[in-house]
């Protein structure tokens, strides 16, 4: 069964079981055969009243309909004892044929048939148009934490996991999909040629080494997040095609010495990135082709229109940030990490990303 929308999730909110796909060949198989005998007995009575009575293919007809129908309404004309036979052997034909075709329809309605399968033509079609979406693979404990950021940004996320949830999001657009992501049936009805990213977040670095292979295999573009635990394995995962690739326990350590060593930075740092922060915050824009944003940041309208500080470049090409000086100057597919309050950052991303997304860059360090 698949089961409708609960009430304690939005209403964007599903879960779709791969592995439970509702079988409806069976049932098309049987209503088609049902209908075929239907066609054939209905061809066979008219042909016999034609010559058995000599009435006309349309009366032949009209007194085939109403003996199947059982509309009660006379004959045509009066029957002849070969006609009365042959009408007792098309009754029995009919109504057998005519009623099995009926209870195959009751069966499948009665037993929710009809319904799951809307729903779920429903869903894949929903899956089929959504486009720039997250893909999280493994919704165990960081998988968990990633999708409820990624739900409180606004993001739409598709979540595969091979057990179905226990919890979901009170708030977001989460399709979760129970199936195995190792299948690349399963990362394309995700949606990963359309996707804006994804994170593989399961807890084996095996099946993240793998799944980054493949889902590299089948786009190009994707960018392409990891989890991995030790350092060979991060290795492995930028080599099989991986955009960035975190170490969580060392990102924790690093996180949790900076407190302790620097706990005003630090503050500045989880304040910057916390999304609810009304005062100010991080955001990173890659400027596209033909944005207005070129040329020296002495001379661009940073301070003086938007209120924002530059902190860190990333030139077009290079894997490297490096801090900004007053003569520095950007340009196309430079990336830029810029400071300042939320809604002065959204109209300055509004100003640069003129021709739409950009795509990310093939490679970054671990964290």
């Amino acid at each position: 069964m698949i089961p409708p929308p609960t009430g304690d999730l939005s209403p964007l909110s599903w879960t779709l079981n791969l592995d439970n796909v509702p079988d409806t060949g069976a049932f098309v198989s049987r209503v088609v055969r049902s209908a075929l005998w239907l066609q054939l007995l209905v061809l066979a009575g008219t042909l016999g009243y034609h010559f058995i009575e000599g009435w006309s293919l349309l009366d032949s007809l009209w007194m085939v309909v109403i003996t199947i129908s059982t509309i009660g309404f006379g004959e045509p004309f009066p029957l002849s004892e070969q006609g009365r036979a042959f009408t007792i052997l098309f009754i029995l034909a009919g109504v057998g044929v005519a009623g099995r075709l009926i209870a195959d329809l009751a069966s499948y309605a009665s037993s929710g048939g009809a319904l799951e399968g809307y729903i779920y033509r429903r869903r894949m079609k929903e899956l089929n148009v959504l486009h720039d979406h997250i893909i999280v693979v493994g919704y165990g404990r960081l998988g968990r934490q990633i999708v409820a950021e990624l739900c409180r940004r606004g993001a739409d996320v598709v979540i595969v996991d091979l057990k179905e949830p226990d919890h979901l999001p009170e708030k977001g657009n989460v399709r979760y999909l129970v199936g195995d992501a190792t299948h690349d049936e399963t990362l394309l009805t995700a949606g990963l040629d359309r996707a804006r990213g994804i994170a593989v977040a399961t807890p084996s670095d095996a099946i993240n080494i793998y799944l980054t292979l493949a889902a590299r295999q089948l786009s190009d573009e994707v960018f392409i997040h990891v989890r991995a635990t030790d350092r060979q394995s991060v290795a492995k995962a930028f080599r099989a095609g991986a955009n960035r690739v975190i170490r969580p326990y060392k990102l924790t350590g690093a996180s949790m010495a900076q407190s302790l060593l620097h706990p005003g930075a630090s503050a500045f740092v989880h304040h910057a990135t916390d999304h609810t922060s009304q005062a100010f915050s991080l955001m990173d824009i890659t400027l596209p082709i033909d944005s207005p944003i070129r040329g020296p940041l002495t001379e661009l309208p940073l301070r003086t229109r938007f209120q924002l500080t530059v902190v860190a470049i990333r030139k077009a090409g290079s894997d490297e940030m490096v801090h900004p000086h007053p003569e520095s100057t950007v340009g196309p597919g430079d990336l830029l990490v810029l400071v300042g309050a939320p809604e002065d950052l959204a109209r300055f991303q509004a100003h640069a990303l003129t021709s739409g997304r950009v795509p990310p860059s093939n490679g970054s360090p671990a964290h």
